[in-house]
């Protein structure tokens, strides 16, 4: 994961420093979504020195605009980006989400849904913003994640 996030770094002209490695690292070790605060005391757990919450939230959003990290707006929590392990290049990306247990699959779907979506919200008079889709639905005690 450092290792790609290296190449992107490289050929976007920014840079991966130390602190912003260790961040990243921290996140894929936890593998599930986290919030900003969460993540903040894992790092503390692990890393030293110690890092301040504002530091990694501006972290995270360096690692959101190179598209590593996903932000899952509806539960206000950040995850690493499994597609083709990082560099997401899909348009928007689809999380499913269950709003009982927490558990959470990113799905793939397809330009041209995406874009019939977008018309149809668009004919709605209502603006598409092309960020992260979160659907939610409530998982049977019965079924296995």
């Amino acid at each position: 994961m450092i290792k790609l996030a290296r190449q992107i770094c490289g050929k976007t002209g920014s840079r991966l420093t130390e602190t912003r490695q260790h961040v990243l690292a921290v996140l894929f070790k936890l593998d599930t979504p986290v919030s900003a605060y969460k993540l903040t005391e894992h790092y503390k757990l692990l890393i030293d020195p110690p890092i301040m919450a504002m530091s990694v939230y501006r972290i995270l959003d360096f690692l959101e605009s190179i598209r590593l990290v996903h932000r899952l707006h509806t539960i206000n929590k950040y995850i690493i980006c499994h597609h083709a392990v990082g560099a997401c290049r899909h348009q928007t990306p689809v999380f499913l989400i269950c709003t009982s247990c927490h558990h959470i699959q990113e799905v793939e779907i397809t330009t041209e849904l995406v874009t019939a979506f977008s018309h149809h919200v668009e004919n709605a008079d209502f603006l598409y913003i092309p960020k992260i889709i979160g659907i939610a639905r409530r998982r049977q005690m019965n079924e296995i994640p």
